[in-house]
């Protein structure tokens, strides 16, 4: 697969030409974080690029906790190194679809500090609740979506 690279707003469709009327705007980027039994310690991290915003979070629970094995529910957490719930946290307890409910201290967090270094790393994780042992099968993946605000 080949790699783009771009900077600045971008321009769609046709310019009319009128002030006020631009139809230049910022791209929705996201990246991927896997967490569950099979990922080393349970923990997964991406690397945003300076100088961007993120947007929001969607998590996908692909494999439950498991029941039998004594697990009640996960927890999810989004955050830095220094704060591991600096953007959310969320318990999940059976495969579907979530979002994390951001506070606004998350929203403030999430369009304050770009371009710093912990900023630009994004840490997911993962706990169960009840026993250790029902991560056995727990797999999700954390999808963040940023948008470049230079």
């Amino acid at each position: 697969m080949g790699v783009t690279t771009f900077s600045g707003p971008i321009r769609t469709g046709r310019d009319p030409g009128i002030p006020g009327q631009d139809t230049r705007g910022t791209v929705v980027l996201s990246q991927v974080g896997t967490v569950g039994a099979a990922v080393a310690a349970r923990k997964s991290q991406i690397q945003l690029p300076p100088n961007c915003r993120l947007v929001d979070f969607t998590i996908y629970v692909l494999q439950a906790v498991s029941a039998s094995a004594g697990g009640t529910a996960a927890t999810l957490r989004i955050g830095t190194s220094a704060d591991s719930t600096r953007y959310g946290s969320l318990p999940v307890s059976a495969v579907g679809i979530y979002r994390p409910t951001l506070v606004q201290v998350s929203v403030r967090a999430m369009a304050s500090g770009a371009g710093s270094a912990d900023f630009n790393l994004v840490v997911f994780d993962a706990t169960v609740q009840a026993s250790a042992s029902g991560m056995t099968q727990f797999e999700a993946q954390i999808l963040a979506k940023y948008t470049q605000i230079s």
